[in-house]
């Protein structure tokens, strides 16, 4: 949970793991990442850097949710993107 959200990572409907962002007050959904091929949802959220980091099939991916400013700008944008360690 940050202070203008609250975030889920779990399975969707085709067994990929998603971040989900969803509205603290409607509890709607806000916006959900690209799908993580992953055997579990085990994650770890870091507001500080804007990211949460979802261990995945052989990497961990990390899954920015960096929020726009401005009163019409979308809330919050999710990207995924695996790092992988070196040779």
């Amino acid at each position: 949970m940050t202070p203008d959200a609250l975030w889920s990572v779990g399975y969707d409907e085709e067994e990929n793991v998603r971040v989900t962002r969803f509205d603290p007050e409607s509890l709607q959904v806000v916006t959900r990442s690209e799908p993580i091929r992953s055997y579990f949802p085990d994650a770890a959220l870091d507001p500080a850097s804007g990211t949460v980091w979802v261990s995945a099939v052989y990497s961990v991916v990390r899954v920015d949710i960096a929020a726009e400013a401005g009163p019409s700008a979308p809330a919050t944008t999710c990207s995924s993107r695996p790092m992988r360690s070196p040779p």
